[in-house]
């Protein structure tokens, strides 16, 4: 699925709004436990916050704006971006990217030690 950003006219593009949708759903599903983190999940999630708080810097809008348009709260992204949730929801981060015109591509190469061009799997 691709992902688009918001037009001018404030309507969500495709992408986006597909986002939106799973993210709804995802919020009324049963909440899972969540194991421990070790220190390198908690390294990339500290990368994670370092990230995407620079993008959203670089793009000059502000966490309420993004929080907005994203559709998740603006605690919530400033909670990703202080690292104060070093493993965030998929699609919390998905759209985030989204809002971020980043891709989770190079988002999750970005954040992994995983190098450009592998994925880490078979």
């Amino acid at each position: 699925m691709a992902f688009s950003r918001s037009t001018s006219s404030g309507q969500l593009g495709e992408g986006a709004a597909a986002v939106t949708v799973m993210v709804a759903i995802y919020r009324y599903s049963y909440p899972m436990p969540r194991p421990r983190l070790d220190a390198a999940a908690q390294r990339r999630g500290q990368r994670l916050a370092s990230r995407l708080a620079q993008a959203r810097r670089m793009s000059g809008r502000s966490a309420e704006a993004v929080a907005r348009d994203a559709g998740i709260s603006v605690e919530t992204v400033r909670s990703i971006e202080r690292g104060r949730t070093p493993s965030p929801e998929f699609f919390t981060v998905a759209a985030l990217a989204t809002e971020l015109g980043l891709s989770l591509d190079e988002l999750y190469v970005g954040v992994s030690n995983t190098p450009a061009g592998r994925t880490g799997r078979g």
